[in-house]
């Protein structure tokens, strides 16, 4: 099987169902949020960022940085 076999593509009324409106439009239809409006944009905490929609892991919490 090959990784492109092994994708799921899931319907856009699937995601519907288990995002909000907000992690709909930037998750799936390539939304932004405006900048600094994000609830995790002064998060600290130790762990590893997942994706919403895959729960795929993103980064390490220790690799965030303040770009300033």
């Amino acid at each position: 099987m090959t990784k492109e076999e092994k994708k799921a593509i899931k319907p856009d009324d699937y995601w519907r169902e288990r995002l909000s409106e907000e992690e709909f439009r930037v998750c799936r239809m390539q939304g932004t949020e405006a900048p600094f409006s994000g609830k995790l944009l002064h998060n600290r905490e130790l762990g590893i960022y997942l994706c919403t929609c895959c729960e795929a892991p993103l980064f390490q919490a220790e690799n965030k940085y303040d770009s300033g």
